[in-house]
């Protein structure tokens, strides 16, 4: 027989979920490179990598843009190469909770959004608030963009952190958003949107237009390998963070773009 000592008991830890599921939410979900944190990000300006950025856009400068919006144009940069760097070349959080309390542990990032999306789906069904949480924590920016893109197509909000736990409405979006991935239409994925920032700002800085992309004369020993300005702002910029925009050999990354 359960008594009502057990039922309140009950309710409490389901509580303590929930607010540690809300917890995790608010200090793990990663911020996206928006408007704000752009702004934010040049009015510090203080990252040695990000100052030299800056230092390569300013030798781009051709139409004279003013200083202040140079300097927005490489902290999208810096935030995009950032993020390129820790969803594509570093660890991820995994929150575990134990007798003794939350134990945080690091492991090698191997997930993509597809197999993260069918995580968040599959947790989403047992209406565990912590295993909700720590999936939705997992997502990328752009994965949880899309998560939150397909939960406005079906009437479904996400206004705050308590509101991701409802295992019915994430359950309901993570499915869409994994079969508006897998639907074939283009999506932006870390790296691309770091090579697509710094493209972004190569044409704003010159005026020039097109694809960016050109290849060595068939006269020479190195005849069709890529070459030129923007190739070469791309290795540097890619070299400042750790992170393949493209390489010496390739220009993949610009070819629809």
């Amino acid at each position: 027989m359960i008594s009502d000592r057990d039922t309140v008991s009950h309710h409490e830890d389901i509580t303590v979920d929930v607010l540690a599921a809300v917890a995790i939410i608010q200090l793990g979900v990663s911020r996206s490179p928006d408007d704000n944190l752009i702004i934010e990000v040049a009015v510090d300006h203080s990252d040695d990598r990000h100052r030299h950025v800056t230092e390569l856009l300013r030798g781009l400068n051709r139409v004279e843009l003013r200083e202040s919006i140079l300097v927005r144009l490489s902290s999208l940069i810096h935030l995009s190469c950032e993020w390129a760097w820790h969803y594509r070349q570093s660890s991820k959080t995994s929150i575990t909770r134990t007798k003794t309390g939350w134990k945080v542990r690091s492991h090698i990032r191997s997930s993509s959004s597809g197999r993260d999306l069918r995580r968040l789906a599959e947790v989403s069904r047992g209406n565990d608030a912590v295993a909700i949480a720590k999936a939705i924590v997992d997502l990328s920016p752009h994965t949880f963009a899309e998560l939150r893109q397909a939960a406005n197509e079906i009437g479904i909000k996400f206004v705050g952190p308590a509101s991701l736990l409802c295992g019915e409405c994430t359950s309901r979006a993570s499915s869409l958003a994994l079969k508006n991935l897998n639907s074939g239409r283009p999506r932006l994925r870390e790296m691309d949107r770091a090579a697509r920032a710094v493209k972004l700002a190569y044409q704003t800085l010159t005026g020039k237009t097109g694809s960016g992309r050109g290849t060595v004369s068939s006269a020479s020993d190195e005849a069709g390998r890529p070459t030129g300005e923007l190739h070469s702002l791309l290795l540097r910029v890619g070299e400042l963070y750790g992170i393949k925009l493209v390489t010496p050999a390739s220009d993949d990354r610009l070819r629809s773009r």
